[in-house]
């Protein structure tokens, strides 16, 4: 064979193969429609489902949470550092109010990470001037109660 008839056999045979390509990605992107048309329907049921089954339980967790009886009360962190000088430990008091996570409840902007579930106690910490601010703490066994830290500062003062 000469030249010329190699290189147009090769471009025939490039063609070719171009055009049984097209035709399976063709028929791939069908059978991909086909598909999605026919699970669309179980799939958005099966999605709807699951949010509705979410929500039921953010909404059970948020009512047995809420009849906590820490919640609305002001709870108070007390953690100690040392000073620059010397070896003095220097007491430092938070307070905060106890709250159940809803869906309304506002966040900081800046909270990325840590974010509280729903139905889960947060403290929501107090300004200076005693009054409900924007950052919220998670409620952990460091957090007393007013009355409970009263009580642990009195058997304190009785032993020393």
């Amino acid at each position: 064979m000469t030249i010329d008839a190699l290189q147009n056999a090769l471009s025939d045979a490039d063609k070719a193969e171009r055009v049984l390509q097209r035709e399976h990605e063709q028929a791939v992107v069908e059978a991909r429609r086909r598909v999605n048309e026919e699970f669309r329907e179980h799939l958005n049921a099966a999605s709807s489902a699951r949010f509705a089954a979410q929500k039921a339980l953010d909404d059970a967790k948020i009512a047995e949470r809420s009849a906590d009886q820490r919640v609305g009360k002001e709870m108070i962190l007390i953690t100690y550092r040392f000073s620059n000088y010397g070896r003095k430990r220097i007491r430092e008091e938070t307070r905060g109010i106890v709250e159940v996570m809803t869906p309304e409840t506002v966040l900081p902007e800046n909270l990325r990470y840590g974010r509280p579930i729903n139905g889960e106690l947060i403290v929501r910490l107090l300004k200076k001037d005693g009054t409900p601010g924007i950052k919220i703490g998670t409620l952990h066994s460091g957090w007393k109660t007013l009355d409970e830290q009263a009580a642990i500062d009195a058997a304190g003062t009785k032993q020393a």
